[in-house]
């Protein structure tokens, strides 16, 4: 069993590794995409309670944005803030960075240009991917320690029966020989 909580904690890891890794690299090329002017139709602040235990329940708040903009000829539609939806404890952060994006208001959207429908307000590599990269680091390093250390006395589970109305076979019982 423990075993398997290992491999479960490591596959979760790898996970995380590889979609920090595909959004660093992403991150990273939205800073040379080209820029296309927009139009600001939606920036609200999203809300999301999560209940924890019997008393406890915590908020936060991202981005929930929506902008138009236009690639040779064709209009596309965006909802991405920034390339890591990370969420802040406090509304009034994310009312600050909405502020820079009022509703009609034009925007500087950067989109891939092999595929204009992929879009971001703002480029680059997000902070918050430090941390889901260490995160993913480290439940690969747990799950492999808890598999390695941990698994290896692991017998699987066998139930064994006996023939014969319970009596051993010759040879095979206490006592003496004839």
């Amino acid at each position: 069993m423990r075993f398997l909580f290992g491999g479960i904690f490591a596959l979760a890891g790898l996970a995380m590794l590889i979609s920090g890794i595909v959004t660093w690299f992403t991150g990273s090329d939205s800073t040379e995409w080209p820029t296309a002017e927009g139009v600001m139709v939606r920036a609200d602040v999203d809300t999301r309670t999560s209940s924890g235990s019997r008393r406890s329940s915590s908020t936060s708040y991202t981005p929930d944005v929506e902008y138009a903009y236009v690639v040779d000829g064709t209009e596309y539609t965006g909802s991405r803030y920034e390339f890591i939806e990370r969420g802040e404890g406090r509304r009034e952060v994310i009312e600050a960075r909405l502020a820079k994006f009022p509703v009609g208001g034009k925007v500087a959207v950067r989109y891939d240009p092999d595929d204009p429908a992929n879009s971001v307000l703002v480029p680059g590599v997000p902070s918050a991917l430090g941390i889901m990269l260490f995160m993913g680091v480290a439940f690969v390093t747990v799950g492999g320690c808890v598999m390695a250390f941990f698994g290896k006395g692991e017998k699987p589970y066998r139930r064994t029966y006996r023939l014969g109305g319970g009596r051993r076979g010759r040879g095979e019982g206490r006592g003496r020989r004839s």
